[in-house]
């Protein structure tokens, strides 16, 4: 079982969005406490080892610590052209 920790910014996105956009990242965040590699991912180019997962129209950012079974949620954003 992994801990996930959201990063306040990423919890206020989720918060702007319609209660029907909300229920598929919210879903995806609670389905990363068993394994945060489900899904669509892919690691993002950079120094730090970051990693987006798509989820319909959202996109969630995060690292992941595994020694100590942490997945850090950096952001929650709306997929566009300029997500990226």
């Amino acid at each position: 079982m992994w801990l996930v920790e959201v990063a306040p910014s990423a919890v206020r996105a989720l918060r702007t969005a319609q209660a029907a956009d909300r229920r598929r990242p919210e879903a995806a965040l609670t389905g990363m406490q068993v394994d945060p590699f489900a899904g669509d991912i892919r690691r993002l180019l950079g120094p730090r080892r970051r990693w987006r997962r798509r989820v319909g129209d959202w996109c969630i950012i995060f690292t992941v610590n595994p020694p100590e079974g942490i997945v850090s949620i950096e952001s929650v954003v709306r997929r566009s052209s300029t997500t990226y």
